[in-house]
């Protein structure tokens, strides 16, 4: 599997089986100068390629909050996140 980068996205890490291959790929938000505290994105290889997870930040907690209450008014469990989604 070969990580391409996505805009606006930087791979900065790699992780690799025994004959080196890649197999999941963490990627930080390109803010220029400004960086960013955690990877957002970590991509999975393998068989069955997915999208493992997401990190966003946000202004304070109650963005958090918010975000919460918006999947619990979707009907999905706000442990899961969009995961959820795809599941329907």
């Amino acid at each position: 599997m070969v990580y391409a980068p996505l805009r606006p996205f930087l791979i900065s890490d790699v992780q690799l089986v025994g004959d080196e291959s890649p197999v999941l790929a963490f990627m930080r938000l390109d803010r220029g100068a400004v960086p960013v505290d955690h990877h957002s994105l970590a991509l999975l290889g393998g068989p069955t390629p997915r999208l493992l997870h997401v990190s966003t930040e946000t202004l304070d907690i109650e963005a958090v909050g918010q975000g919460q209450q918006y999947l619990r008014r979707a009907r999905l469990d706000p442990s899961l996140g969009t995961r959820a989604a795809h599941s329907r």
